[in-house]
């Protein structure tokens, strides 16, 4: 082989080279490119699927298409704070919106007492015995009645009849079950009236019939949902206990909807 033709090999050979270094670098190039913009496009797309959840806002818990408003109850938090705490209960359309506890040995502790366990002459939403997931007739929960809007002060605001028609449920919150409860009751009271201890059958109606017949003119009742009651309801009683002997004590109650979820 002479000069010329080794050389033109030569070049050729090079050019070679150089053409699929050149198609490696374009080829690798490419693909790059198009993993690029394909993780550009998943990250877009996860982008507009988070921003979408977002404006939908959460997903809302029902019950028979009754709204349970979600309180955001950390339930770790509270028991670290203080064991006591056994519950939560809201009112909407009232400041009642915090925790229930319910002290061991004393019935009346958080009458006098913070959800921290601190003193507080405003006391807390104070439950007692009867608290066992409804397996009572009659679940009471007591709180003062406080000048400052605190505890259930609040609880005479289902004595207006607008607001009574406007808001007709209790939600009550516990770290394995959201109680929803229909109120069908608010009058002026006196706290022993708030019967707790019933045999089966005719002792329980027949409260219910007594709660009817209270003499507080000013009472509210929602007489559709009072009909439907029997022996077999479970009712929590709300009562607000007053300082004011005159006035007399403030109940509301209500009747569990969902007794068998």
């Amino acid at each position: 082989m002479d000069n010329d033709s080794k050389k033109r090999r030569t070049r050729y050979l090079a050019v070679s080279i150089v053409f699929f270094t050149a198609a490696a670098v374009f080829a690798l190039f490419a693909v790059g490119y198009k993993l690029k913009r394909l993780r550009a496009l998943n990250n877009q797309t996860a982008l507009r699927d988070e921003v979408s959840r977002e404006l939908e806002g959460p997903k809302e818990k029902q019950f028979n298409g009754i709204v349970i408003p979600d309180r955001g109850i950390d339930w770790a938090a509270l028991k670290t704070m203080n064991p006591d705490i056994i519950g939560y209960i809201y009112i909407p359309g009232t400041r009642i919106d915090g925790p229930v506890l319910k002290h061991p040995s004393d019935r009346d502790f958080y009458l006098t007492h913070a959800v921290d366990g601190s003193d507080d002459e405003d006391g807390s939403f104070c439950a007692d015995d009867t608290w066992n997931g409804f397996s009572s007739y009659n679940t009471v929960i007591r709180a003062r009645s406080a000048g400052n809007g605190s505890g259930f002060s609040t609880l005479s605001f289902l004595g207006d009849k607008d607001f009574f028609e406007r808001s007709p449920y209790i939600f009550l919150y516990t770290p394995s079950k959201t109680f929803i409860l229909e109120i069908f009751s608010a009058y002026h009271c006196k706290e022993e009236e708030i019967l707790t201890d019933f045999s089966p059958g005719e002792d329980f109606t027949a409260y219910l019939d007594s709660i009817f017949a209270t003499k507080d003119l000013n009472a509210n009742f929602r007489r559709e949902t009072m009909v439907r009651l029997d022996d077999n309801a479970r009712i929590l009683s709300c009562v607000a206990l007053s300082e004011d002997g005159d006035e007399g004590d403030y109940a509301v109650q209500a009747v569990l909807l969902n007794t068998e979820e």
